[in-house]
């Protein structure tokens, strides 16, 4: 018993002498320690001031509704007009569906995007004077004054960058897509390091992806019509003629929907606005993690010195 008490307080005291030593070890290098810390404070800083603002323009949008008791009355319908070659809508749960894979397609930023923004503001290093609303961009990728691209990729030399390019730096950095499941309102919102750009993107997105699929749509109703009258007129028996005619009826209500409906999938609720606040960077908190880690490592560089040390002592002794 008293062999093994004695050997339970050894085991403590040196416990005790080796945190005393660590202690004593970190205490010693306190310098080394500010010092380490004070630099990854400062450099943290420097490089978060050269972060630009970058501003998020949100927009709440609703799928329109206009289309479900169309598409309801249509169920009957749909075994005739599948025959007959036309398409009916599937109701605006699942428009909304294919609108929203669609934001984010290479088909739809290459004809609807890509051609109406200014690529440098997307694509050559931005920045926003908010003093003139003035953008620059980096003299490295993009020649403001005569209006060319003058990047370089190795040793040669790079023109505008191409949609699918564009596209991937659009989908990853600028366009945020979220769905709420529970009540299937939609947010869009667009980052850029101008809130009226910032702006400006999200409502032509809305507007585009509302235009395709109303234009789509219109041009099959307005064949679908073409074609039921032509069917019509060549068709005697009297059942087919009622059925085509109900199917007429339909697509020109459709047809009557896409001319007078702006918002065909999705309407407005809350339209993007000039963000007066910026949504990133978070400054303080990146000089904060900075600090933490610039602590932590010099805490391990001085114990790690310290071990290193005393190793090498021991090995000359021996």
């Amino acid at each position: 018993m008293n062999g093994s008490s004695t050997s339970g307080s050894s085991h403590n005291y040196d416990d005790e002498i080796d945190l005393r030593e660590l202690f004593g070890v970190i205490w010693y290098g306190k310098l080394k320690i500010v010092l380490v810390t004070t630099i990854f404070t400062l450099l943290s800083i420097f490089y978060t001031l050269s972060l630009p603002n970058v501003y998020r323009s949100e927009a709440l949008l609703a799928p329109a509704q206009e289309q479900d008791s169309l598409a309801g009355s249509m169920q009957s319908l749909s075994g005739l007009a599948s025959f007959a070659g036309i398409r009916l809508s599937d109701g605006s749960a699942s428009q909304s569906d294919r609108a929203l894979k669609a934001l984010s397609s290479r088909s739809f930023f290459t004809e609807k995007i890509y051609p109406s923004i200014h690529l440098p503001d997307l694509l050559a290093d931005p920045r926003w004077d908010p003093e003139t609303n003035i953008l620059s961009y980096d003299d490295d990728l993009y020649d403001a004054e005569r209006g060319q691209w003058v990047r370089e990729l190795g040793s040669l030399s790079q023109g505008a960058p191409s949609a699918q390019e564009a596209h991937g730096f659009f989908i990853g950095n600028v366009l945020n897509v979220f769905r709420d499941d529970a009540n299937g309102f939609v947010t869009i919102s667009v980052d850029h390091v101008s809130p009226y750009i910032a702006r400006d993107w999200a409502e032509l997105i809305i507007l585009e992806i509302n235009e395709q699929f109303r234009a789509r749509d219109h041009e099959t109703a307005m064949s679908s019509i073409a074609y039921l009258n032509n069917q019509i007129a060549i068709t005697s028996v009297v059942e087919i003629r009622q059925a085509l005619s109900q199917l007429l009826q339909n697509q020109i209500q459709t047809s009557m929907l896409t001319d007078a409906n702006p918002d065909y999938v999705f309407s407005v609720i809350d339209p993007p606005i000039i963000p007066e606040l910026k949504n990133s960077p978070r400054r303080s908190l990146i000089v904060i993690l900075a600090t933490l880690l610039g602590g932590i490592l010099s805490v391990l560089i001085v114990l790690l010195s310290h071990y290193v040390s005393n190793n090498k002592r021991e090995v000359e002794v021996v």
